[in-house]
């Protein structure tokens, strides 16, 4: 299926597209976030929203996610973190 060039979201649109949220994790490459829709990691990638075909990620999703993912030290487990509740 041919992909789409994605335009740039609107700067106070909370949606970005695919490659906006790699830019804004900066962490995370576009490609990596498209295998998570896939095939999600253990502990889940960011949640998304599919409307009309077009793939977009909340901000405010992107930012939880990524204070799940915080960690204190690298042996720092999913328990020690103090997991953020995932309706918040």
């Amino acid at each position: 299926m041919p992909r789409r060039a994605a335009a740039a979201s609107h700067p106070d649109s909370p949606v970005l597209f695919p490659a906006e949220a790699a830019a804004y994790l900066r962490v995370v490459a576009e490609k990596t976030l498209e295998r998570w829709r896939v095939n999600p990691p253990k502990g889940g990638g960011p949640r998304y929203v599919k409307a009309g075909g077009s793939i977009g990620y909340l901000r405010e999703e992107l930012d939880r996610w990524l204070r799940v993912h915080q960690r204190r030290t690298t042996s720092d487990d999913q328990s020690e973190r103090g997991m953020v509740e995932e309706g918040a």
